[in-house]
């Protein structure tokens, strides 16, 4: 089995941190590729450095430049992209086999439906953006957002 590349859209979340906490208890099956927030500085370049991360993206652009001096000070590699269009980005790097979209509301959808264009497995908390799953690019691929849970009834 080859090493599923993944990135994490709202890492600095509740979501985000639990993917990552997976992530960390099976590194036979995941690498983190790339991750992205809003504008927690601290939080991101704290995962980017546990985790080695290539890519990071935060959707403020000034929070981004603060996030890349970090990295740099603390000699980490993570190239960083601002603003929102640097996490549709993230979604459709070529090293990216999954994408955990874990931003809240309407702020995720560009980057969820980036990630459907470029063919990627879409993973998604139901409650973030209803109607999420069945974003799929015009002639596009047939796949359908993955829920990350299921209620039990």
């Amino acid at each position: 089995m080859s090493v599923q590349g993944v990135a994490i859209l709202g890492s600095t979340g509740s979501v985000g941190e639990h993917t990552l906490d997976v992530i960390a208890r099976h590194p036979d099956r995941f690498r983190v590729v790339a991750l992205g927030a809003n504008r927690n500085v601290e939080k991101l370049a704290d995962q980017c450095l546990r985790f080695s991360v290539p890519y990071a993206a935060l959707a403020d652009p000034a929070a981004a430049a603060r996030l890349e001096g970090e990295l740099r000070a603390r000699q980490a590699p993570t190239q960083v992209i601002g603003g929102v269009d640097g996490l549709v980005e993230l979604a459709a790097l070529p090293e990216v086999d999954s994408v955990m979209a874990a931003i809240v509301g309407a702020a995720g959808l560009r980057s969820t439906l980036a990630a459907a264009h470029a063919g990627k497995r879409r993973r998604r908390p139901p409650a973030l953006a209803p109607g999420a799953h069945a974003i799929r690019p015009r002639g596009g691929p047939r796949r359908r957002d993955r829920p990350v849970q299921r209620k039990e009834h």
